[in-house]
Formats: C-alpha cells, structure tokens, sequence
C-alpha cells in the first residue's frame, strides 16, 4: 500500500515538471522579438593648427635720407617724436595673415633686424639717431613705437610678441603694418647704411594653453603660453 502511493506521488512530480517546460517553450518561441541593426562607428578627428604660407614677410628700408617718415608714423607720433619736422615721403610694410586652422589658436610675432653699413649696425642702431619703427597690426596690438629693440653687431630681434588676448578661429585675419622715421639726426655715418625686418607670424592652440597661467597683454612678450 505504501508503495503504491510513493509510484503514484512520483509519476505526479513528473507530470508537473513536464507541464512547466512545455509553458517555457512556448513563452520563449511565441512573441516577437527583435535585434538591434549594425551601429555606426563613433569618430575622433584632431583639430589643425595652421597659418597661410605667407607668414613670414620682409621689410627692407633703403634709400632714405634724415627726415623721411611714413604717413602712419606721422600720424602715431604727432607730439613726442624725436623731430616735428616728418614728411610722409615712404612706403609702409605691411604683412596680412589669415589664420586658416580648425583649432582656436593664439598668434605670435617674431622680429628680427639686420643691417649693413653705419659700422656694422645699418640704419638702425638702437640709438635716437637710427631709424625708428612704430610696428602695429589690425588687432590692436603695437609691437614697437620707437626704439624697443637692442642691436648687437647689426641685428635685433624680440620674440613670441602677442598678437592678442582673444584666440583667433578659422578664417581670423590680422595685418602688420610696419611705419618707420630716419630722424633728422642721423649724420654722415647712416649714408649707404641699409637695415632689413623680418615678422614671422605663428600659431599655438589656445585651448588648454597655458595651464594655470594668465595671458599677457598684447604685444608684449609672453613667456605663459606654451609655443610649440
């Protein structure tokens, strides 16, 4: 009797066990489902950092006698200046630059002077006599007004000078403009003396840059961001 009962207990676990797969069977087969189609690839692309090919530009000032200036010099330096007498008889140099990268960037001018004659120092000698420069740009910068530099053998140079506190975007354009006065001053030692600038223009991304520090004013040397 007892034995009957175990069977019959058995073969109703069974049955049980039989009716649950069956459901699970059907549950898993009989509804909709769907997937999930190919995923388009994310991509990562670095910006570019980049100038015009015309970034450097070069200014040779020849010819001059004691007096001649140019009509931004004249303009700049009405009252202060070394004569009163000027004549806006020369040419300016100019040098336009389009900032052409995709990155935001901040613009460096590099400034670099050379000259013949006058004892090896060429028409500017870093004197009051020499030829003085009045270097300014479209941003509102002003990168010399007079006599900045020091010359060492007939050459001078100032470096990393900002272009400006706000970064530049693609398509950003800035012009230098280079004005100059050979003061009336100059004696018989500047004849045949020549003196030639060279404005090298560069590019840094601004974002980032410098890391901690403050930017400069404009114009003026900077030794917080980083040049690359």
């Amino acid at each position: 009797m007892n034995i009957k009962k175990r069977l019959l207990l058995g073969a109703g676990v069974l049955g049980t066990v039989g009716a649950v797969a069956t459901l699970a069977a059907g549950v898993t087969f009989g509804l909709f489902s769907a997937t999930t189609g190919p995923t388009t690839a994310s991509t990562f692309a670095a910006g570019t950092v980049s100038l015009t090919s015309d970034a450097t530009g070069h200014c040779t000032v020849s010819k001059m006698v004691p007096g001649d200036a140019t009509a931004g010099w004249v303009a700049e330096n009405t009252t202060g200046a070394v004569n009163t007498d000027n004549t806006a008889s020369e040419v300016a140099c100019t040098l336009a630059v389009t900032y052409t990268g995709s990155a935001k960037a901040y613009l460096g001018v590099d400034l670099a002077i050379t000259g013949t004659g006058n004892g090896g120092n060429g028409l500017y000698d870093s004197t009051p006599t020499g030829l003085q420069f009045y270097i300014h740009d479209t941003s509102g910068a002003t990168y010399a007004n007079g006599d900045p530099f020091v010359a060492v053998g007939g050459s001078a140079s100032a470096s990393n000078l900002l272009v400006s506190t706000t970064p530049f975007a693609t398509g950003g354009i800035d012009t230098i403009t280079v004005d100059y006065f050979l003061p009336n001053g100059a004696g018989n030692s500047y004849q045949s003396a020549t003196s030639s600038l060279t404005m090298t223009v560069h590019a840094v991304q601004s974002s980032h840059n410098p890391e901690g520090g403050t930017v400069s004013l404009q114009g003026a040397p900077t030794t917080d961001i980083s040049w690359g």
